[in-house]
């Protein structure tokens, strides 16, 4: 991560490039106004409106220093109908330019997103892109050991864990669920008590920056055969069946895992996770292997996380609900009607 003064050095050199609608017509660094100094003072204008920005510059945009920020000028009490505070970083998150608007605070980062609102004005860019470092950090909450402890929160959100109930819970190390908690805390999805825990303060968003991340085909290996059975419901019975035989861990998921929780959709297709080989349940449930297509898919886990929370109702077992939420959510058949309403009627944030 670059320091803070190269994060300065781009800011000032490329203002003028990242705010293209306004006319600058001062830029200084490192600038004193009313009795405060700041990282740079610029005089602008758009049409007949004139405003002094006055910005902070940070050499990150998580969310906790951006609220450091916002309570710095806060505090200093100077902004008047003639300036406005803006805070600048190399990125700044959809949550990070939330934070800021919900402050009357603007905002600019180096990738381009921007939001400046004052007077009659009102200027916002979202960049999709994110950068490498950003990409890696919240990926790396979604990791096989990491998402035990995210999904551990996420199946109870109100509860405030100790770190080593986390471990208990999850089987993940003591430091790594000390750092998910840094991170979970740094992008204000949870926070942190002292002598007491941590609890998740924002599940939605933290379930859906997951959702953004997960793929289910790019995670799982997918197994699929076909089966002579065509009811979906019957062969439901089969799996379970053939899992009392086999002796092995199943659940299902997608479609036939909604069908028993919160049925939405018809469907066809069987998904279930298996915790062996599959050629066991090839043989058990008499598949047939096909090229294309097919009804029964065996999904063999990126990680033993996907059987946290298990449930059983009419005695067959379907993965817990953010796992189930997650499989559906970009299955291309109805698959993202079905997650929202499970979403709505079972998980309820």
């Amino acid at each position: 991560m670059d320091s803070e003064a190269e994060v300065k050095a781009q800011v000032i050199s490329r203002l003028r490039t990242l705010l293209p609608q306004l006319e600058i017509e001062e830029l200084q660094a490192d600038r004193s106004f009313q009795g405060s100094t700041f990282d740079f003072v610029a005089r602008v204008r758009i049409g007949q409106v004139r405003k002094t920005l006055l910005g902070a510059v940070r050499s990150s945009g998580q969310p906790r220093f951006l609220r450091q920020v916002i309570a710095r000028f806060r505090e200093g009490g100077i902004a008047s109908g003639d300036s406005y505070f803006v805070i600048a970083a190399p990125y700044l998150s959809l949550r990070g330019m939330k934070i800021c608007r919900s402050h009357k605070v603007g905002c600019v980062d180096l990738v381009g997103n921007c939001y400046l609102e004052f007077d009659d004005v009102y200027i916002e860019r979202i960049v999709e892109e994110k950068p490498k470092a950003v990409k890696r950090m919240i990926k790396s909450l979604f990791t096989p050991i990491s998402s035990r402890i995210v999904r551990a929160m996420l199946e109870e959100p109100d509860w405030v864990w100790r770190l080593t109930e986390l471990v208990e819970a999850t089987g993940a190390s003591l430091g790594q669920t000390y750092n998910v908690s840094e991170k979970l805390a740094a992008e204000e999805f949870a926070r942190k008590r002292a002598r007491e825990g941590v609890v998740l303060i924002d599940p939605a968003g933290l379930l859906d920056a997951w959702r953004e991340e997960y793929t289910i085909t790019a995670v799982n290996q997918v197994h699929s055969f076909h089966s002579s059975e065509r009811d979906p419901t019957r062969l439901m019975a089969k799996v379970k069946e053939a899992a009392e035989r086999l002796g092995d861990t199943y659940a299902f998921t997608i479609h036939a895992g909604a069908s028993l929780i919160a049925p939405f959709v018809r469907f066809h297709d069987v998904h279930f996770y298996i915790a062996s080989d599959p050629d066991a349940w090839v043989h058990e449930l008499d598949l047939h292997a096909v090229e294309f297509g097919g009804n029964t898919h065996l999904l063999r886990p990126y990680d033993d996380g996907v059987f946290y929370c298990l449930r059983s109702p009419q005695g067959m077992a379907v993965v817990g609900n953010v796992q189930l939420y997650l499989d559906l959510y970009g299955y291309p058949a109805r698959g993202c009607e079905q997650a929202e309403s499970l979403r709505e009627k079972e998980i309820g944030y």
